[in-house]
């Protein structure tokens, strides 16, 4: 390694290393999308797998595995390293979407955040994984709406604590459960 002394010399090359990190981010969305691609066209994932493996440690990996479970509905195991298929995915059934596609290209997986903050795709899975559990259990469902009234309530509260906001009015809320 070549201690650069001259501040001039220092800045020139700053700017190079700055520069061809920028690039090397580009590729790597450049390579990730494709895989994703991959992935839509013959229901394989291990190539979003393989990339983000073949990474360097500290190149926020985190971030790159969250763009990829949001954008291509697949889910991160981290015990075995490795891409899921979602049990429910509309990105493998549904008709292809050629500006959302675009949209997921140009929304760059170093730009996806994580840290300390909800993103809205969270609390739609949550949701909608809720949905199905009250789908596939609605008799035991019924006989627990009057104990799940506070939770409720409590659940309300936040929505409305998070966004939701004023006029926000959950379906079907009374002040009484009968």
């Amino acid at each position: 390694m070549n201690i650069i002394q001259d501040a001039t010399k220092l800045v020139r090359r700053i700017k190079s290393v700055a520069k061809r990190a920028g690039t090397i981010q580009d590729d790597t969305q450049e390579v990730l999308a494709s895989c994703g691609w991959h992935y839509r066209q013959h229901g394989d994932n291990s190539l979003l797998t393989q990339c983000v493996n073949a990474m360097p440690e500290g190149f926020r990996k985190d971030r790159m595995t969250g763009w990829v479970a949001e954008n291509f509905q697949c889910k991160w195991d981290n015990e075995n390293n490795r891409f899921k298929k979602a049990k429910v995915s509309t990105f493998l059934t549904d008709p292809f979407d050629t500006e959302k596609y675009l949209d997921v290209v140009n929304n760059a997986w170093y730009n996806f955040v994580i840290e300390g903050k909800v993103n809205m795709w969270m609390l739609a899975k949550m949701l909608e994984k809720a949905t199905r559990e009250l789908d596939k259990n609605s008799v035991e469902a019924r006989k627990q709406v009057v104990a799940a009234y506070g939770a409720k309530q409590a659940f309300d509260s936040k929505l409305a604590e998070i966004g939701f906001g004023e006029g926000y009015e959950f379906i079907g809320a009374t002040s009484e459960v009968a």
